[in-house]
């Protein structure tokens, strides 16, 4: 138990040393040094006559069009009077709700914000002053079962991933080393994400967001020491997804099966003993909740249980999993946005006796906007605890690595 907790701290003390060194430079120490210590804008191609023009309906389509152009998933309409940009029908999740809201406030022409609770419809006919500035009908959303809804949503999904999860659906590619039961070097590579076919507003009591849909997955490991880095193991991963965000709450329903296959090079290699393929199959559901206690902070947790499996590999169906991810501050150049990302992810399965499987990552990603929208990330990782690839997952396994990946 020592030496995982020796791990932990390793990754925090080095963390947070970083946070005290990119904390203790001056930001206006050289004038070169200034644009890396910008607060993050959006604002850096706007249209010089913009800024100075009176016009409300000019202001009012501007501002639409940047929401339309990077949020159109949220349905959000916006008009702006007397430099007040009044906002309908904002997401009640919270990140896309302050990402919708920073972006307005960072206009230079925009003074002040104010959230309208009434529908956008009532304003067309009596608008903020007695008056409107609306069309009759400004709506890209359409009605499912009574409900306003948008198809195939692109720019935003509601549950976040869980970036330290070794077993996240996205789209990455990345190398481990001294992984005692795959080979001193490893490549990894997953391919992914999360499809989206509807989202519905206003659900629940509650009133918050929906997202129904698919997450689908293929993991696949290579021993980069093998004179043609062969196939190891590949698993297949797909779940019917359910998404749910209020505020600062957010939560996920799967649905999943998970298929493993040996790689056939590896087999042939493995001839001496044969090296025996077990079919690991199962399905499960799983049910996760996430708060997002500060826009820097988010802590999540979540239980599953394999409810069918293959009689050939069984397996203890009872799992928990959660974690933690740290964004403590953010960096712009010009129209890139980047922030350091600190997760740990922890799992306990009842297949490994409840043992702590846990994963830290440390590294930098790189995004148009705050918090949402699809992101670069370059991390570090080092994982303690069980394997995660097919048949292997009762060995034991300790590796560290690096690893790039694109998603949300």
């Amino acid at each position: 138990m020592m030496k995982p907790l020796r791990f932990g701290y390793f990754f925090c003390a080095i963390y947070f040393t970083l946070l005290q060194a990119a904390f203790a430079k001056e930001p206006n120490s050289c004038p070169d040094c200034q644009n890396n210590w910008k607060e993050v804008t959006h604002t850096d191609q706007l249209p010089e006559n913009i800024i100075h023009a009176d016009d409300a309906c000019y202001h009012s389509g501007y501002v639409q069009a940047l929401i339309d152009m990077h949020f159109l998933d949220s349905c959000c309409q916006v008009i702006v009077e007397n430099q007040t940009a009044y906002l309908f029908s904002l997401p009640t999740d919270d990140v896309t709700r302050n990402a919708i809201i920073n972006l307005i406030k960072d206009l230079p022409f925009i003074h002040s914000v104010e959230i309208c609770q009434a529908s956008y419809q009532t304003c067309h006919h009596q608008g903020p002053h007695g008056k409107t500035s609306l069309p009759e009908q400004r709506s890209f959303c359409t009605k499912v079962c009574g409900k306003e809804a948008i198809w195939l949503p692109q720019n935003t999904i509601l549950f976040s991933p869980l970036v330290a999860d070794p077993r996240q659906a996205t789209n990455s590619a990345g190398i481990r080393f001294n992984d005692e039961v795959l080979g001193k070097r490893v490549g990894s590579a997953t391919f992914g994400g999360d499809f989206i076919f509807l989202r519905l507003f206003d659900i629940s009591r509650f009133h918050g967001d929906m997202d129904i849909g698919l997450q689908g997955a293929v993991f696949s490991v290579f021993d980069l020491d093998h004179p043609e880095a062969c196939m190891v193991n590949s698993d297949f991963f797909v779940a019917a997804l359910c998404n749910f965000a209020v505020n600062k709450w957010s939560y996920r329903f799967r649905l999943w099966h998970l298929s493993s296959h040996l790689g056939d090079e590896f087999i042939l290699a493995n001839q001496l003993p044969p090296k025996k393929r077990y079919n690991r199959s199962d399905e499960a559901v799983d049910f996760f909740a996430s708060f997002r206690y500060t826009p820097q902070i988010r802590v999540y947790g979540g239980i599953g249980y394999i409810i069918s499996r293959d009689l050939t590999f069984p397996e203890d169906p009872l799992y928990f999993e959660g974690g933690i991810e740290l964004r403590p501050f953010g960096l712009r150049e010009d129209n890139l946005h980047a922030q350091p990302v600190f997760a740990m992810h922890f799992r306990f399965w009842e297949e490994h006796d409840f043992s702590i499987d846990q994963t830290y990552i440390v590294g930098m990603e790189w995004s148009k906007f705050q918090d949402v929208g699809r992101k670069v990330r370059a991390v570090l990782e080092y994982h303690q605890g069980f394997s995660h690839e097919g048949q292997f997952v009762r060995e034991e396994c300790d590796y560290y690595g690096f690893r790039l990946s694109y998603g949300f």
